[in-house]
């Protein structure tokens, strides 16, 4: 699964509905594939930019992917925009916490599905 918005800039409702939705979306669909070999889900290194150093692990994510989701699919776009430095933290923008928390989702499905996240820089 290499789909994704790679703009740093995209508004954090963009990037949710690309990123992490996307995401979901891929996961469900993977679990109607017969004789699945393997999901390998392409993140970032930058996914995890606030550590140093970075390893080979799932960190735990600066928000819940199914909250995030929700309050990006309901919420007014100009409160969003204004809390979008919450949702953030330390990382530097929209893309690198999408991702993050795409991981996440990702990680859930272990178990079900055989799963595997790489990060290339």
């Amino acid at each position: 699964h290499v789909a994704a918005s790679v703009r740093f800039d995209d508004t954090l409702k963009f990037a949710a509905k690309m990123n992490l939705r996307g995401t979901v979306e891929v996961m469900e669909l993977a679990k109607e594939v017969r004789e699945l070999s393997a999901v390998v889900h392409v993140s970032t290194s930058y996914s995890n930019t606030n550590r140093d150093p970075i390893e080979e692990v799932l960190y735990p994510p600066h928000a819940d992917w199914r909250d995030t989701l929700e309050v990006c699919e309901k919420i007014d776009p100009h409160a969003l925009k204004v809390l979008t430095p919450k949702y953030l933290g330390e990382l530097p923008n929209t893309y690198t916490f999408s991702k993050q928390l795409a991981e996440n989702v990702v990680a859930e499905y272990k178990g079900i599905l055989p799963i595997v996240i790489i990060r290339p820089s």
